[in-house]
């Protein structure tokens, strides 16, 4: 191999390098520059429902009472050593906190009849009516005279929007087909379940 020779393959080999590290860095200075000119935002809300429920303070459980009679209810709805026309008044109060509007449900649920043996009665809820109002209204305009056994769905509100508050009234009506064969039975709501969901 002769001199010349030798000369023309270091500088082939040279330029060949010089290229090589010129076309990595025009790879990675397109990368860096498509990835700052093509910048992705995802912005996110959150669903948040705050729920307090209210008992009247109504002592003779006749469904007259002021609203200013009502106080917070933190524990289980339990009606026990019930007579006939009672009437036990209750309201519901819903916000929406998150940041973003939301489909709301509200459902009765854990509805349980119990004997004096603390056994479910199947028939111990006739002896029972519920009343509720449309959400926002002071009327009772629905009414089931046998108060339901499974979960029961009382309101819906779609939307319910950002820092919107509804008020859901309902009363459980001790009816007249409470019996001396029901002396001892007890009735309770363990579990009001507020459902704020996404729309769809």
């Amino acid at each position: 191999m002769n001199k010349k020779t030798h000369k023309n393959l270091i500088i082939q080999v040279i330029v060949l390098i010089v290229m090589g590290i010129i076309f990595i860095s025009s790879v990675f200075g397109w990368f860096a520059t498509g990835h700052k000119n093509h910048v992705v935002i995802f912005t996110t809300g959150n669903l948040e429902a705050e729920a307090t429920l209210y008992q009247a303070d109504d002592p003779d459980f006749d469904g007259v009472f002021l609203d200013s009679d009502y106080q917070v209810k933190t524990s289980d709805i339990l009606i026990e050593n019930v007579v006939s026309n009672q009437i036990y008044s209750f309201k519901l109060v819903v916000k929406n906190k998150g940041t973003l509007p939301g489909s709301l449900t509200i459902n009765l649920k854990d509805i349980l009849f119990l004997d004096d043996n603390n056994n479910p009665n199947a028939t111990f809820n006739q002896a029972f009516e519920l009343k509720y109002s449309n959400l926002n209204e002071t009327t009772y305009t629905h009414h089931e005279l046998s108060f339901p056994t499974n979960n029961y769905e009382i309101a819906l509100k779609n939307p319910l929007n950002t820092d919107e508050e509804v008020v859901l009234l309902f009363q459980i009506i001790v009816g007249k087909k409470l019996t001396n064969a029901h002396y001892g039975f007890k009735f309770s709501i363990s579990t009001i379940e507020v459902k704020l969901e996404q729309l769809s």
